[in-house]
């Protein structure tokens, strides 16, 4: 695929669809587009257009079957005195997008929304937000959680409901949040785990679920920086991978900047 102009390529999010890989970089506004088998042709490419000098923020994309659209999750925007998560729902070929505001204060600007899945349960669709740190959810009951469950009404994204994760998944962070039509697939970077469990039809969590831990070397964390995750099928999934930081010991850049491909049982 064309070169593009960017020092690092900060992966954030992956959506895999149709034999491709669709990447989104929080430091790019972008898309890249990979077939799955990663042979070097004419249809990987860059999608949509660099629409700013300043970083997109883009954390996660995921893709609406019902309205045909992708929808990519922006981190953080300054509104007034607080700072917001932002949808953007993109056409086909990334050219145009609408942008909604989720009106959900966040601690911080750089601790934000991490993660976006489309979801459906009992013939009805919502969007799934994952927060990288736990968050007062409901402002009424002080509920602290780690997922905004939002459903578009009137043209706009509405909180639905809150949900925790189970008091198991003791995990640092959170990086990304992925449905494949039964499970659910938490992603942790500063962990370099994974969390895999389902939801009944009200919303409360199954008792069977699974964390898997990804390899180390000589006891150290070897994949420090994974981001994104997509499930290919029931037992495979996409992961990618942003740059090493510049704290973390030299053997996380190993696996940084790419894509990798997990089974799992």
């Amino acid at each position: 695929m064309p070169a593009i102009n960017s020092a690092k390529i900060e992966a954030s999010g992956v959506y895999y669809n149709n034999g491709n890989f669709f990447i989104v970089f929080d430091n790019l506004h972008k898309i890249a587009i990979i077939k799955n088998d990663f042979s070097i042709i004419n249809s990987n490419q860059w999608l949509g257009k660099e629409r700013s000098k300043k970083s997109s923020g883009f954390e996660g994309i995921t893709y609406n079957p019902l309205t045909n659209k992708y929808l990519i999750i922006q981190e953080s925007e300054k509104f007034q005195n607080k700072f917001i998560p932002v949808i953007h729902e993109f056409s086909l070929d990334f050219e145009s997008a609408d942008s909604y505001d989720i009106d959900f204060s966040l601690k911080k600007e750089n601790k934000g929304a991490e993660g976006i899945t489309f979801f459906k349960i009992k013939n009805e669709s919502y969007i799934l937000l994952l927060l990288e740190k736990p968050n007062t959810l409901n402002q009424n009951t002080n509920e602290v959680g780690n997922i905004l469950v939002l459903k578009k009404k009137n043209g706009f994204y509405e909180e639905f409901a809150y949900l925790s994760l189970p008091g198991n998944v003791n995990f640092d962070d959170f990086s990304d949040i992925a449905w494949n039509g039964s499970k659910i697939a938490v992603l942790s970077q500063e962990s370099s785990a994974l969390w895999v469990g389902e939801l009944n039809e009200d919303m409360s969590w199954k008792n069977t679920s699974t964390t898997y831990y990804f390899p180390k070397r000589d006891g150290e964390y070897l994949y420090c920086n994974l981001e994104g995750i997509s499930w290919i099928n029931e037992t495979t999934l996409v992961l990618v991978s942003d740059t090493s930081k510049k704290k973390q010991p030299s053997l996380c850049k190993e696996k940084s900047e790419m894509i990798h491909i997990w089974k799992i049982k």
